[in-house]
């Protein structure tokens, strides 16, 4: 009986196997499923295996040894599945957690913010009463100013403290912006 070669990488089932897990691999972290993929690598050794079986494959080439180590990588590929999935799970996990906590900080930022403004209009309703109540400022452009600057700066007041603006209408009413 004569040793028989080493099927060539361009036919080997077991290369083909192989070279053609990563796409499973990706398919996993990318929450695609994978069933299309199994079932391709089970075609192609089903067809291998009756090539075999018929006797239509060259008789000097180890089509056996290379159909059972391509059968051997897809078993041990296929036990690695569910670590695939939950390292996925992990980091969508993960990933969840980060942008739940970003999350609160940028309301909470928003909020700081929006006190900011309310102190702001705050000191300038203040200052335009402060010119307002003074005797000798009647007729200066500062009245003119203060007269428009107060009503401005208690709406602002009122519109901050009912928290009536487009970063807290943001973090309370957008459903899609939530990351849970």
């Amino acid at each position: 009986m004569s040793v028989l070669k080493e099927v060539p990488e361009n036919v080997s089932q077991a290369y083909i196997v192989e070279q053609y897990w990563p796409t499973v691999i990706a398919s996993i972290f990318d929450g695609f499923p994978i069933e299309t993929h199994l079932e391709f690598i089970e075609k192609i050794l089903t067809e291998r295996k009756a090539l075999i079986e018929q006797g239509l494959l060259d008789d000097s080439f180890d089509w056996k040894g290379d159909l059972e180590k391509a059968r051997s990588k897809q078993r041990e590929n296929l036990q690695w599945i569910p670590a695939h999935q939950a390292t996925r799970q992990g980091h969508l996990d993960y990933w969840l957690s980060l942008t739940s906590r970003v999350e609160e900080y940028a309301e909470k930022l928003a909020l700081s913010g929006m006190s900011l403004i309310v102190g702001f209009h705050g000191a300038v309703a203040l200052g335009a009463i402060k010119i307002l109540s003074e005797k000798n400022a009647i007729g200066t452009s500062a009245v003119w100013a203060a007269k428009f600057a107060l009503p401005f700066a208690i709406i602002g007041i009122i519109l901050c403290n009912r928290k009536i603006s487009c970063l807290s209408y943001f973090f309370r009413t957008n459903p899609s912006y939530s990351p849970g």
